[in-house]
């Protein structure tokens, strides 16, 4: 399982002694998990259907970044990800 990311403190605005801090929370995302989705993206399968998905009614963007952060959060070795796993959370 990955760890947790760290919560981290950005300064969003300084005025005089006055000081509006923001927080920002790292990706969950890790970088081998990126290679794998996108091998999985080059599946001759999802390919296909990426292709069929011409309106973007099922595959937009936030919805594949959704699948992304599903895999990773669930807990997902890279080489589990695969085609049924992509369409499931999709």
């Amino acid at each position: 399982r990955a760890p947790e990311p760290e919560d981290t403190w950005v300064v969003e605005m300084l005025c005089g002694l006055k000081m509006k801090l923001k927080r920002k929370r790292a990706s969950s995302v890790l970088p081998e998990h990126h290679k794998a989705f996108n091998r999985l993206l080059g599946d001759p399968v999802v390919q296909k259907f990426l292709a069929w998905d011409k309106d973007l009614r099922v595959s937009d963007k936030y919805l594949l970044a959704m699948v992304i952060a599903y895999f990773s959060r669930a807990g997902l070795f890279s080489w589990q990800y695969q085609r049924i796993h992509f369409f499931l959370a999709l």
